[in-house]
């Protein structure tokens, strides 16, 4: 008798059921039967007000065309924000001359993640496409290694001590440059890190008082996860009168790296106060002081 009464409740509800529910008939009626027939009295009252009131009261699907849709209907619309241009882009995707395009725009911005992208290119499936990353990048490469042969040149020439120690600095900055964009093979990293390190000790030693080089020191040490020495020429280079805004990040990273937090913190908000801000680090600021 239970599943008679739950068999004819359901015949009877299906056919208050909205369209998009109906497109199969059999799947409701027995799912609505299963449910009504194990539930009992709960079930008969439950499924009653839910399929002629509860299911009724939904609206349809609206359709806009989006030439009627206005922004003035969006509360609040979300905020998407660039950092530097194509700067931005981690790979390359779209048709070929898309891809040769984008790859001869953003060849023209030197910068680190510009650089990652074109190198993200020589693993692509289209020959042309690697060819011209990989012509890029050799370019930019090539114009480094040159600057860095010609200083050196230049170096091995010189008789005074203020150029010998300006010339150092220019190939430790050269050697620097192949690590910071990432141009350097990894069998030849450890070759240039001492070339790096031999030039800076150079040109330091020719010339102690030059900030520019005891900061290049202190970016290498940290780089090498040598924290103490980072410490000692980022202050110093910061005692001699470098550039605020260039330090203070290094130095944040550094007492970042040896868990020392209100230092990080303290510095951060010194970085938070400066007038000239390297706009990539406002969601950093942002982070730590709220």
């Amino acid at each position: 008798m239970h599943a008679i009464a739950s068999l004819l409740l359901s015949n009877f509800l299906i056919v208050f059921l909205p369209k998009d529910y109906k497109k199969d008939k059999k799947q409701p009626l027995i799912l609505t039967f299963l449910i009504i027939f194990s539930t009992f009295i709960i079930g008969f009252i439950a499924s009653i007000i839910i399929y002629t009131i509860i299911l009724r009261k939904q609206e349809d699907y609206k359709f806009v065309p989006i030439e009627n849709v206005s922004h003035r209907s969006f509360s609040e619309f979300p905020k998407i924000k660039r950092v530097f241009g194509e700067s931005a882009a981690r790979s390359i995707i779209g048709p070929k001359n898309y891809k040769i395009k984008l790859l001869s725009i953003i060849s023209t911005i030197k910068t680190k993640e510009t650089l990652s992208v074109v190198q993200n290119g020589i693993g692509d499936e289209n020959d042309e496409i690697r060819l011209t990353s990989f012509s890029i990048i050799n370019k930019f490469t090539s114009k480094i290694n040159n600057i860095i042969k010609n200083k050196i040149e230049d170096f091995e020439k010189a008789t005074d001590n203020n150029l010998k120690s300006q010339l150092a600095k220019d190939i430790a900055i050269g050697y620097w440059d192949l690590v910071y964009y990432g141009l350097s093979d990894k069998e030849l990293e450890k070759y240039v890190y001492s070339m790096i390190e031999h030039y800076t000790n150079i040109s330091i030693s020719l010339n102690p008082s030059d900030p520019e080089i005891i900061f290049i020191k202190g970016k290498l040490s940290l780089f090498q996860n040598n924290l103490n020495d980072a410490e000692k020429y980022l202050n110093m280079a910061l005692q001699n009168g470098y550039q605020e805004e260039k330090i203070y990040p290094y130095l944040a990273e550094l007492y970042f790296y040896k868990r020392d937090y209100l230092r990080t913190k303290e510095i951060i908000n010194k970085i938070a106060l400066m007038q000239r801000l390297d706009p990539k680090l406002q969601t950093v600021i942002n982070m730590w002081m709220g």
